[in-house]
């Protein structure tokens, strides 16, 4: 469904026979520029499309699909665009697991100490149970945009956050 300004292959991942494509301004029934992901397997002779994630709230200039990470049978992909209650681009990151035949959505993270311009999920990583999701416009508390990263690791139910990260001399 490739429409000319899709900016296709935005960002890839790979992790063995699986295969990853963000399209950050593929439009959505919400409007332009939601986003999407495109999931690929290889079957021992072509690259075959599996199918199109697509968040379960897309909305329009999410940017879905910004960063994606694959791991086994867990993707990751960011839409760092997406707002929150405490205002715009807040930022946040879709986790879907395949489950055999298809790719569900599992879960929506987002920051515990979401703000305004945060991006969370400008970059995303994932390794079986654990992601990582980075939140580049995060303040610190002697100024702005010192940025952070936070972990997430699934418990066999949720996926829950266990940790914040910055650096050590942030500024």
């Amino acid at each position: 469904d490739a429409a000319p300004g899709d900016v296709f292959g935005w960002n890839v991942s790979i992790s063995g026979n699986l295969a990853v494509v963000g399209a950050i301004y593929d439009d959505c029934v919400a409007g332009s520029d939601c986003g999407s992901a495109y999931v690929y397997r290889f079957n021992d002779s072509t690259w075959i499309e599996e199918q199109k994630l697509n968040g379960s709230d897309a909305g329009q200039n999410d940017l879905f699909g910004i960063s994606v990470s694959v791991s086994e049978n867990v993707a990751v992909v960011g839409a760092f665009y997406d707002d929150c209650a405490a205002g715009l681009y807040c930022g946040s990151a879709y986790v879907y697991r395949f489950n055999g035949s298809t790719w569900g959505e599992q879960a929506k993270l987002t920051a515990s100490d979401a703000s305004a311009i945060d991006y969370f999920g400008g970059s995303v990583s994932v390794s079986g149970n654990v992601a990582l999701v980075g939140a580049f416009g995060d303040d610190c508390a002697t100024e702005g945009d010192c940025g952070s990263s936070y972990v997430y690791r699934y418990n066999g139910t949720n996926w829950v956050e266990e940790a914040k990260l910055t650096a050590s001399d942030a500024t």
